[in-house]
């Protein structure tokens, strides 16, 4: 059975760290690695304290400072072609071209084969929605994860035998997409139906759900988007110069579309234009994006890690930075501010704030009331600090903003 395990949390409090962190507007990319050989990024995944980052040759990097630093996690990967990579609970889950897939427990550090259960060693989509993980073969087979499972379940598509190039979970229904086609399911892919066929004539690379609507990312088709669950579908590339797109994502109401040959995009009206966003980035042909708050960062071809404050496009990304248990609200503050532990534990914790020299500008040690929660007022000037929350066995820093 794949085992949970405890995070514990590794924050880098130096200078150089502050300065990184502090998400006063840069409006524009900062390279976080700047080459990578000849490698491309194929997978990134973060926890609430790592970014996990899958290259076709130089196996997973991490990194616990937002890029600054990188450590090698691939011990048990070697002479291996990675294909992507997923941290749906407290551990990891990469596939591959050849081996299936193998899991870490311990942030990377020692890598395992996990194939029971898995029929076909090709692996070519990897996708974790809530705490289960769903992964695409070379031929119309697919592999289903639940938490903790200690062993892949199959549900094949019975009506193709194309490869699964996408998998998303959006609305309770499980959407499948080969090459050129759709499939539906809605018992989590014990039984399909064909969505469509055929109407995108360009192989599809990628999908993303959001508030009932499909993205769909195509080779040298561009993006589609469907509002049935992949029946119909719309071409969606207003403003678009590329239209190679191997990846989608999102967060609230903006959507981001990595591109080869024109860096990434953006858009803010549900895709139906695109705004280009490549200020800073010394890369056109990316592969990946991914949100690791308070941070959008993009995996490129072979000009390495790349990231860019979410507050660039409107968003505050530290409002999502509560993965863990604790979450520290509102963010940005006017000094007064609530710390809540999701298990409403009472257990004594110390708070630190560091400014961007990396000197302590509050200390205090406090014990939250019944309900968990710990109501704070700091007498801070306006500014980008770093708050650091320790208890037993846990640790969590996060970028804060003073606003008054």
């Amino acid at each position: 059975m794949l085992p949970g395990y405890k995070n514990i949390a590794r924050v880098l409090i130096s200078g150089s760290f502050l300065v990184q962190i502090a998400i006063a507007a840069y409006g524009q990319w900062i390279p976080c690695t700047r080459t990578l050989g000849d490698s491309s990024i194929v997978g990134l995944a973060h926890n609430e304290v790592s970014l996990f980052a899958a290259s076709s040759l130089n196996g997973i990097i991490r990194t616990d400072d937002f890029g600054i630093t990188w450590t090698v996690a691939d011990t048990g990967l070697s002479s291996i072609t990675l294909a992507g990579i997923v941290s749906p609970l407290d551990y990891l889950v990469v596939s591959t071209t050849t081996a299936g897939f193998f899991y870490s427990d311990d942030d990377g550090n020692q890598w395992i084969p996990f194939n029971e259960g898995v029929t076909n060693l090709m692996i070519t989509s990897l996708a974790d929605f809530g705490d289960h993980i769903y992964a695409g073969s070379d031929s119309g087979r697919l592999f289903v994860l639940p938490p903790y499972g200690d062993a892949w379940f199959e549900r094949n598509i019975p009506i193709t035998d194309d490869p699964v190039k996408a998998v998303l979970k959006l609305d309770q229904k499980l959407i499948a997409g080969t090459f050129h086609d759709f499939f539906y399911s809605n018992d989590d892919g014990l039984n399909w139906r064909y969505g469509s066929s055929g109407m995108i004539t360009n192989e599809l690379l990628t999908m993303y759900g959001a508030n009932h609507q499909i993205f769909a990312g195509t080779r040298y088709g561009g993006i589609f988007s469907s509002n049935d669950y992949g029946i119909t579908w719309e071409e969606m590339n207003h403003g678009l110069t590329s239209l190679y797109i191997p990846c989608i994502t999102g967060i609230d109401s903006v959507i981001f579309a990595a591109t080869i040959g024109a860096g990434v995009y953006y858009s803010t009206d549900c895709g139906s234009s695109w705004k280009p966003a490549n200020e800073g980035l010394n890369a056109s042909n990316i592969n990946m994006i991914s949100v690791f708050p308070p941070y959008l960062i993009a995996g490129s071809d072979t000009n390495g890690i790349w990231k860019r404050p979410l507050s660039d496009f409107g968003l505050n990304g530290m409002d999502h930075f509560s993965k863990g248990r604790w979450t520290v609200y509102p963010n940005p503050s006017d000094g007064v501010m609530v710390i809540s532990d999701s298990e409403k534990a009472t257990i004594p914790c110390s708070i630190d704030i560091f400014d961007l020299a990396g000197k302590t500008l509050f200390n205090r040690y406090v014990i939250p009331d019944p309900s968990g929660k710990t109501f704070l007022q700091l007498p801070l000037k306006p500014g980008s600090y770093l708050m650091k929350i320790r208890s037993t066995g846990r640790t969590l820093s996060i970028p804060l903003m003073i606003l008054r």
